[in-house]
């Protein structure tokens, strides 16, 4: 049976209750080599309805609100909760802390029941569900699985076992633990060693994923003719994972993104977006292209389709996204797919893809030009206001009248 597809705000259309957005990326925990704050919390303002409460770490300027509502989204500037917080403490954590602005809170709900919707429920959002429901009365839920659950099934060889369980292809490989020396105290690399040396065998090229990480930050590409011993030193250096996966690395056709969303109540799944990654090098996210361009697109639906019912089976809900790789198989012509990587929270690729969808309905309402397609890049530039950058770049931007160009938000 084909899975049903919904809009980003189809989805949040579905809720009675206010959702209070605090999208802190802290609440992933820390991940070796990625400096996580929480100044982009803002991006959850793209998700927002009228009615719904968005957590920021500072404000955000008028004139990126009133762009942002001129292309169809309703934030009320009076429903964003200021929360100023240093950049080594978490937006969650200086909420649960902040009377004044949980008092603002309670002023902004009033009698309705509340849903709390963060980028993952980690400790801190589970505290500040226990501290709203002293605060408010009201009934207070949350979006997102159990921390613990979270954190077992994004595990990279928790995922590999939950996709053969689910009859979903695997890259060839094999899963290397115990890489301590006998005195427990340092890394080896023997192990490693002769794991890259077998799988090296059948592309030439190899990839190593600590079994622990986001956004590639555990991955390690190595290639013929780099030195191996300089290689496997710079990922035991690391002290993060003593658990890698090491796979064959294939030449990738396209890496498609497939989110969906898993009803709490039910388990039904719906599709909310899928997307081509844009990896460089290094496998190392850069950006996302939509609509996903794979061949076998059907097909690796089907098996996000599977995956995301057997997470709720294991107590999962909410958002989940799914990474697969497709590759041309030279021995027998045809394009195949295998299973990545699973994200059991939000996907950061789901806030443009709201925008998106806000702007599709948005031009059908005006009869003007529909946007089909959107590329996403994160582009460095000097520090400027939005309104400094909407001056300079205004021939860029995107057009309502024609339904092309460029759409900044930070």
């Amino acid at each position: 049976m084909p899975i049903s597809v919904a809009s980003v705000p189809e989805i949040y259309g579905r809720f009675d209750e206010i959702c209070i957005f605090i999208h802190a990326v802290t609440s992933v925990g820390e991940i070796s080599g990625v400096n996580l704050n929480d100044k982009a919390a803002a991006r959850a303002m793209l998700l927002m309805r009228p009615k719904d409460i968005i957590v920021v770490s500072s404000p955000i300027e008028n004139a990126c609100l009133n762009y942002f509502n001129t292309l169809g989204l309703t934030i009320d500037p009076q429903r964003i909760v200021v929360v100023p917080v240093a950049s080594d403490v978490p937006l969650t954590e200086g909420l649960v802390l902040d009377a004044s602005a949980l008092d603002r809170i309670k002023a902004l709900v009033g009698n309705e029941p509340v849903v709390i919707d963060p980028f993952m429920a980690g400790k801190n959002e589970i505290n500040l569900v226990v501290q709203l429901k002293k605060l408010l009365g009201n009934r207070v839920a949350y979006i997102g699985a159990n921390l613990s659950v979270a954190q077992r099934v994004n595990r990279k060889d928790i995922a590999r076992q939950l996709a053969i369980e689910s009859n979903v292809p695997v890259a060839p490989g094999e899963l290397i633990s115990n890489i301590l020396t006998s005195n427990g105290d340092n890394l080896t690399k023997e192990k490693l060693r002769e794991a890259v040396q077998r799988q090296m065998g059948m592309t030439g090229n190899v990839v190593v994923k600590g079994v622990v990480g986001a956004s590639g930050s555990a991955t390690f590409v190595i290639k013929k003719g780099m030195c191996l011993d300089g290689a496997l030193q710079k990922i035991l250096d690391r002290r993060d994972n003593t658990e890698y996966l090491v796979e064959p690395l294939f030449k990738i056709s396209v890496a498609p993104n497939v989110t969906v969303w898993i009803d709490p109540d039910d388990g039904a799944v719906l599709l909310a977006n899928s997307t081509d990654q844009r990896l460089d090098e290094n496998l190392i996210f850069a950006g996302s292209i939509f609509p996903s361009s794979a061949r076998t697109h059907r097909e690796i639906v089907g098996a996000a389709t599977r995956l995301a019912k057997r997470l709720y089976q294991m107590g999962v809900s909410g958002w989940a996204g799914f990474d697969f790789v497709e590759y041309h198989d030279a021995l027998t012509g045809e394009y195949r797919f295998f299973f990545s990587e699973i994200n059991a929270r939000y996907n950061g690729g789901l806030y443009a893809k709201a925008l998106f969808d806000v702007i599709k309905s948005r031009q059908r309402q005006y009869n003007r030009p529909i946007p089909e397609a959107y590329v996403t890049q994160n582009i460095a530039i000097s520090p400027a206001t939005f309104y400094e950058l909407q001056t300079a770049y205004s021939e860029l931007l995107f057009d309502l009248e024609t339904g092309y160009g460029v759409i900044g938000c930070d």
